[in-house]
């Protein structure tokens, strides 16, 4: 299904950048949008986007994105992020950080690791938006006009560009927040066709 196009992409990436620097420069890009088309709130989008709407945190420094799993009766429990969360913007808020009790540490480091293991993930990714509103993380080699779509079968979405009137290149995997597990047959103007891709 082609789902959208992305319009703009950001500047900076973790190819050239630090995770706090990305990051920050993300939640600059969200205050910039609207009204999001999941109705979710700007805190929301800047807590989620960067960790990729991750349910619990990164666990494994050898994979590239593995999370922690829950257990049946830990369900309902999902992982805090709020708690975790902690916004550093200048070297006296990381200062500040690092004095805190170590429980506290601990809980913040989880946020800014899972958000690396993220960006890793998504190959040095850059902030992206989407024609219809859509924000997320795509590629560093994404760019505007390039089309978003979920292969069948397919839980996520991917890049690819058009080639020619007919054909298209595959960019790689993208990740757009409500876009994600099934949510594309909710989006209006979502159509299914068949891709050729060169």
């Amino acid at each position: 299904m082609l789902v959208d196009t992305i319009s703009s992409i950001g500047e900076v990436t973790t190819a050239d950048h630090d995770i706090i620097t990305v990051i920050n420069s993300i939640h600059t890009l969200i205050d910039d949008i609207g009204q999001y088309p999941t109705g979710e709130t700007k805190g929301e989008l800047k807590l989620k986007v960067p960790i990729g709407n991750a349910m619990a945190p990164c666990v494994d420094g050898s994979a590239p994105f593995q999370i922690a799993t829950l257990e049946e009766d830990e369900e309902d429990n999902v992982f805090d992020w709020n708690s975790a969360v902690v916004h550093i913007d200048s070297v006296q808020d990381m200062i500040d950080f690092l004095k805190q009790n170590g429980d506290v540490r601990a809980l913040g480091w989880k946020y800014w690791y899972t958000a690396a293991a993220f960006m890793k993930r998504i190959s040095n990714g850059r902030y992206c938006a989407t024609v219809n509103g859509f924000i997320g993380v795509a590629l560093n080699e994404v760019k505007g006009g390039d089309k978003i779509c979920v292969f069948q079968g397919a839980v996520v979405p991917f890049v690819v560009r058009p080639a020619s009137a007919s054909t298209y290149r595959f960019v790689g995997e993208c990740y757009i927040h409500g876009i994600m597990y099934g949510e594309t047959s909710e989006i209006e103007g979502v159509r299914r066709r068949e891709l050729i891709l060169e």
